[in-house]
């Protein structure tokens, strides 16, 4: 079994769960949710991708290189698929996972292959229906090994001909997209400005400020944790840390200290 997953987290729990197993993991580790995908599956696309996270990451939180690596690789292996192998792409409730389940349905156009989909989410609450303890997760890497063995066994869903033609489109689609933020909303992926999450942002910023005691600046990261947490769909530390700078330079947020990481200056909302 060949297993398609979105994300290094939900990638490094997979590959603990299947650890005892001959089956083949193909990671597709980056965010497809932020930033340029536009033909992310050619070589342009992935240089174009590259130079949008080398000038907006931080270069000590950039992991772009090893990730977009990583993905090349990947790439060759979904084109090395052959006809009759049998794979299971991994998703969830959110952007970047559900791009990348149609990206890799289009990458996997015209292989005659069994193709199945376990979306955790899903595949949690059916878990749990009738157990006291509840759990929600925001991305398949928030599953533990156990849930995960569980889910591959029992919740692994055989993809229809027309659910596979409807990935496909998607996928050419999403790869044709000039959007820099999708986002996952009532079962569709919807393309948003850039500055999606900067009010949100910007709250909690202000809340951050009026649990410190009196300071009128606080922690970045402290904020950057605080968001990271809340956000109703995932969002990375990297993200909201280059959103700030950008509110920064709008004028919408001040800082003290040197912006070269996200752990060495403090903020506050401009009123």
């Amino acid at each position: 079994m060949i297993h398609i997953v979105n994300g290094e987290s939900a990638a490094a729990a997979l590959k603990n769960t299947l650890s005892e197993t001959t089956d083949q993991i193909i990671p597709l580790p980056m965010d497809f949710s932020v930033g340029p995908i536009t033909a992310i599956h050619l070589e342009n696309g992935v240089s174009i991708r590259a130079d949008w996270e080398g000038s907006s990451y931080h270069p000590l939180n950039n992991r772009s290189d090893e990730a977009l690596s990583i993905f090349q690789r990947s790439l060759k292996e979904l084109k090395d698929v052959k006809n009759g192998e049998q794979l299971v792409i991994w998703t969830c409730e959110n952007a970047s996972e559900q791009i990348g389940l149609r990206i890799a349905c289009f990458l996997l156009t015209g292989k005659h292959v069994g193709l199945f989909v376990v979306n955790t989410l899903q595949a949690l609450n059916e878990y749990l229906k009738d157990q006291e303890i509840q759990q929600t997760v925001r991305h398949s890497g928030e599953c533990n090994a156990k849930q995960l063995a569980h889910f591959f066994n029992y919740s692994s869903l055989s993809v229809t001909k027309d659910m596979r033609i409807a990935f496909e489109e998607d996928g050419k689609n999403l790869l044709h997209s000039t959007s820099q933020v999708l986002t996952w909303k009532n079962g569709e992926i919807l393309e948003e400005a850039e500055t999606r999450d900067d009010s949100f942002i910007i709250d909690c910023i202000k809340k951050q400020v009026a649990e410190s005691a009196g300071n009128d600046y606080v922690d970045a990261i402290r904020v950057i944790g605080e968001a990271y947490g809340l956000s109703e769909q995932p969002i990375s530390d990297s993200w909201i840390d280059y959103r700030i700078r950008s509110l920064i330079e709008d004028g919408q947020v001040a800082f003290i200290g040197g912006l070269q990481s996200m752990r060495s200056y403090k903020i506050k909302a401009v009123d």
